[in-house]
């Protein structure tokens, strides 16, 4: 029976491949579909992808950042990679993630059609969110790691979604991925990095404040994290522990119940209050208001108006 596949064969990939022996940036997937892309969404230094690629013949590759694949394919991935010894079979099932470090080449012989998730994470970016100067990561082969898992496949349902929740969530997905790298695959001991205690009122103040004059903005981890001078993956997890929310949390409540009052003083639609407030449109305001308040802005409406 044939398989239908529902992509776009005239999009590119995002991935940052590069010919191992030139350096030349190459498009490592030509021929792949890809379903979608972070390519249009404006996150800098980071590249999300989902797609589908029939074989893959990879000689002397390697990737411009810290690359992560994951097999999305509800089969076993089956392929042979070059070794300093000859070519060793790998196989990586459902589920299963393949991380290669930034500027580590790469030889693969691949013949089976794969559905594959991918991430791709800027060496910079990555040090900035993780805030570990000079981390190495390692190489590896079928990694099963929930926690992993479960942070590609929401980076890719947010990918998939457009971005709905903003810069801010994007930022804290990644700064956690890029601390959980750090932690769990890494050739560093950090655990003297860590922070404790929250933060300070008088930054919390400022933080706040910066948030309440910027409530409608496109908000990113790193503006916020840098105005109390901690890593963005340190600062999300401080300001959690003093707020109770994550930022993208709190931010979202803030941006709700401002829309709550713009309703309740009836100068504004839905709509208006949803460009205005820094929701991506009127369907995702009214998601997150009726999580809020259990109550539709239009019921709300309806309601106040009885």
């Amino acid at each position: 029976m044939k398989t239908n596949f529902f992509y776009n064969r005239s999009f590119i990939s995002s991935i940052p491949f590069v010919e191992g022996i030139s350096g030349k940036r190459i498009n490592g997937l030509e021929g792949a579909g890809i379903q979608f892309s972070s390519k249009n969404l404006g996150w800098d230094g980071v590249v999300v992808e989902k797609g589908v690629q029939h074989g893959w013949d990879a000689t002397d590759f390697s990737v411009s950042g810290h690359y992560l694949a994951i097999n999305l394919s509800n089969v076993s991935l089956s392929f042979e990679r070059k070794t300093p010894h000859g070519f060793k079979r790998e196989v990586m099932p459902p589920g299963t993630l393949w991380l290669n470090p930034t500027g580590e080449t790469f030889t693969h012989r691949v013949k089976q059609v794969c559905t594959y998730g991918a991430i791709v994470l800027d060496f910079d970016k990555f040090e900035r969110l993780a805030g570990i100067p000079k981390t190495e990561l390692r190489l590896h082969y079928s990694i099963q790691d929930p926690q992993l898992e479960y942070l590609i496949r929401t980076l890719l349902i947010e990918v998939k979604n457009q971005g709905i929740n903003g810069r801010i969530f994007c930022d804290s997905l990644t700064a956690a991925l890029s601390a959980y790298l750090t932690a769990h695959f890494s050739t560093v001991d950090n655990h003297h990095h860590l922070i404790k205690g929250g933060i300070p009122q008088k930054k919390l103040r400022l933080l706040i404040d910066f948030i309440e004059a910027n409530i409608s903005a496109d908000i990113r981890l790193e503006d916020l994290s840098a105005l109390v001078n901690l890593s963005p993956y340190h600062f999300a997890r401080e300001f959690k522990r003093s707020v109770g929310l994550s930022p993208h949390q709190y931010i979202l409540s803030r941006r709700v119940e401002l829309a709550r009052k713009l309703l309740d003083k009836n100068k504004q639609s839905i709509a208006d209050a949803a460009y205005e407030l820094g929701f991506a449109d009127q369907s995702h305001l009214t998601r997150v208001f009726k999580l809020h308040f259990d109550i539709t802005p239009a019921e709300y409406i309806r309601r106040r108006k009885r």
